[in-house]
């Protein structure tokens, strides 16, 4: 008996909590549409709170509510929250946080929680932090900036493989210019067939000697 005690009793807490720091939450411009408790991810996983991008759908923070700030409950937290990002597999940074009930207004205090590190350094913040507005922007700038290291890479690949398709061209045609192959009207256009299914994917489309490759697109269903 003692024992479904306390477990009701953290489940109260937790809800308590919850229910003050949603409060919290709408009260400082979060948009209700923002907020989603139980946000699914992954097949079997469910963070207890995710704010939403209202725009691009995806979790841009990610809360766990917690009835004890005592170490056992912020490793416990920490492992969850840190299973949480690996599922979701997002291509950006993605701030998890703990939440936990306090005798002081506003009743709950906010904790800030590195997955990558292994040391316990973490620490309650400043509720200013949490801010919609100053985390979408801090996401989007984070978006930004991984697609233009994504563009940049997508450079350096294209810059090797057209270096290897020059030399390969270069040998065909020196080996065609001292007769050691032969090389016909067909051979070129099936040469040119090949240098277009190369680069194609470095392009949307490409036109090369009158035949014209387009890379194929996923029809957008949402």
């Amino acid at each position: 008996m003692n024992i479904n005690f306390k477990e009701g009793e953290i489940m109260e807490f937790e809800k308590d909590t919850m229910d003050k720091f949603l409060g919290y939450l709408t009260e400082h411009g979060y948009p209700k549409e923002s907020i989603v408790t139980e946000y699914k991810i992954g097949k079997r996983s469910r963070v207890d709170l995710a704010i939403i991008d209202v725009d691009t759908k995806l979790p841009i923070m990610l809360f766990e509510i917690k009835s004890r700030k005592r170490n056992d409950f912020i490793n416990m937290g920490k492992k969850q929250l840190e299973r949480y990002l690996q599922e979701l597999n997002l291509n950006q940074e993605v701030p998890t946080y703990l939440v936990f009930p306090s005798q002081h207004k506003p009743f709950f205090e906010v904790m800030e929680i590195d997955t990558t590190s292994s040391s316990d350094t973490e620490e309650t913040i400043s509720l200013r932090s949490l801010d919609y507005n100053l985390q979408r922007r801090a996401r989007l700038i984070e978006k930004v900036n991984q697609a233009k290291k994504d563009k940049l890479k997508a450079i350096d690949n294209f810059s090797v493989v057209c270096w290897l398709l020059a030399i390969l061209i270069f040998v065909i045609g020196i080996s065609s210019k001292l007769f050691v192959i032969d090389i016909n009207a067909t051979d070129l256009v099936i040469l040119g067939a090949g240098v277009g299914l190369i680069l194609t994917p470095f392009a949307s489309k490409i036109k090369f000697w009158g035949i014209e490759f387009e890379r194929f697109k996923k029809a957008n269903t949402e």
